[in-house]
């Protein structure tokens, strides 16, 4: 992530921080895809972040890595920790987006998964709402918040990679 704030940032830095963000994000996708998708209502959906990636990827002709193992899940509480965290950085993406528009022209095709934020501004409110409902005693609660923690370390692992890079 921090290349995203370089102002050298390239187009092949955009593409490592694309991949990165697959592979952190495709493995945990494809594990719990079942579950997000009953996991919505009638207000809230997850939408999926990898076939953006790849789309994105693609319109850099870059292809995404293979999926890196999710993080360990011990129950459903810490599953909805972990969503916590993928819903979170819908926020962060607007303005991601927006910076990269103004410093990357040339990465304009290529900003679906950081512009899925701009679709419905309002959803991140309704996450919390759904979030609520689904976390009703202390005990799930504290489960989401040891998900969150696994879910910002196994991004911090993928993300950290950049200054190995």
């Amino acid at each position: 992530m921090r290349a995203l704030m370089r102002d050298s940032l390239s187009v092949p830095d955009y593409v490592q921080v694309l991949r990165r963000h697959h592979a952190a994000l495709a493995g945990w996708e494809q594990r719990e895809s079942a579950w997000l998708h009953a996991s919505g209502d009638a207000d809230w959906r997850y939408q999926p972040r990898s076939p953006l990636l790849e789309q994105d990827l693609a319109a850099l002709r870059a292809t995404p890595p293979l999926p890196a193992p999710a993080p360990p899940l011990p129950d459903a509480g810490s599953r909805w920790g972990m969503l916590y965290v993928v819903e979170g950085a819908r926020l962060g993406g607007r303005l991601i987006a927006r910076q990269l528009r103004q410093r990357l022209p040339d990465a304009a095709p290529a900003l679906s998964y950081f512009e899925l934020g701009h679709a419905d501004p309002a959803c991140w409110r309704r996450f919390q709402q759904r979030l609520e409902q689904a976390l009703p005693t202390p005990q799930s609660r504290q489960a989401a918040v040891d998900g969150a923690r696994a879910m910002f370390a196994h991004f911090h692992t993928h993300f950290a990679l950049e200054t190995a890079a």
